[in-house]
């Protein structure tokens, strides 16, 4: 029998329950230490605030999420086990880190690909991944 974890509605006990954060800027992937990882996943949950999860109508296919992962700033939420949010299964989470985006999707990986559906969430009117961003790249 597999052991897992089940979260029925907020997110940001998703993200604060990582057991390690990674980061990727233009393909160059860094382990974070365990003190940089907590200041990364304080910084989204500050981040969410007052805004809201929408139906993510995305999927994410795993060639074309892999070769997106080569540019750009890029967080990826790790999780000791299988995690499940509601039915939808995943064992990373992945986030593309853009200062102008009003919103992010969370890409699942499960079984070692990024593929299926989405979880999209949409920050606060007025709102942007700036205070991310200028985290991760200073």
């Amino acid at each position: 029998m597999e052991y897992c974890v089940m979260y029925e509605y907020d997110l940001n006990d998703v993200i604060n329950d990582a057991s390690s954060v990674e980061i990727y800027v233009d393909g160059v992937k860094e382990i974070l230490a365990p003190d940089k990882a907590d200041e990364v996943k304080s910084c989204i949950i500050r981040m969410n605030e007052g805004g809201y999860e929408m139906p993510g109508y995305g999927v994410s296919i795993d060639s074309l999420t892999r070769q997106e992962l080569k540019s750009g700033v890029w967080v990826r939420l790790v999780y000791p086990e299988r995690v499940y949010r509601g039915e939808i299964p995943f064992e990373s989470l992945l986030i593309k880190v853009d200062k102008e985006y009003c919103g992010y999707n969370l890409m699942r990986e499960y079984e070692g690909k990024y593929q299926g559906r989405v979880f999209y969430f949409n920050l606060q009117p007025g709102k942007t991944m700036e205070p991310l961003y200028s985290l991760l790249c200073g």
